[in-house]
């Protein structure tokens, strides 16, 4: 991060500039917060609908081994696999509502990224302390290598609720 008053780079842990010696805002590492109304409500949602999917999964599974006597082994497999990495995305999910808490981190961001795949374009960033993280479309657009966040995250479902630059965060050249 740059001091306001002379911009040279000083640390994050620093609260007075070694140059200038202008007082910087003393900064909170990391903090837990409770769960706001928006949040909650988002993760239900998330929550649900892979529940509604492995139900579906079920019916259609029970009604075929009712016509089609036996049920092919691929089938069984297929339904196994798909159950197992659905319940591992819900354990995530259920794991950060059971929490009730979002953690609020400061960080700096060391990597952008985006990826494409049949369920559409999905964009990541990597963060010094905390690691990969999953971004919506317009934190995305707002973020900048190399800056300062203040991070409000799920920290299991590794969820960004609120990507907020900070002060000391340098600009676009």
């Amino acid at each position: 991060m740059h001091c306001p008053r002379c911009q040279q780079n000083v640390a994050l842990n620093v609260n007075r500039c070694p140059n200038c010696q202008q007082a910087l805002k003393p900064l909170l590492f990391s903090q837990q917060i409770p769960l706001s109304s928006p949040q909650r409500q988002s993760l239900i949602n998330k929550i649900l609908l892979p529940s509604a999917g492995l139900l579906f999964v079920a019916i259609v599974l029970a009604s075929l081994s009712l016509a089609v006597r036996p049920v092919p082994i691929w089938t069984w497999l297929g339904v196994a696999v798909m159950v197992a990495f659905t319940s591992l995305y819900l354990s995530r999910l259920v794991g950060d509502l059971r929490s009730g808490y979002v953690q609020v981190q400061l960080d700096q961001l060391t990597l952008l990224g985006e990826y494409s795949n049949r369920s559409g374009k999905h964009y990541y960033a990597e963060f010094s302390a905390i690691g990969t993280q999953q971004l919506q479309k317009a934190q995305y657009d707002l973020a900048i290598e190399g800056n300062f966040y203040s991070i409000t995250y799920s920290p299991n479902s590794k969820i960004i609720w609120e990507l907020a630059p900070l002060s000391r965060s340098r600009e676009l050249a």
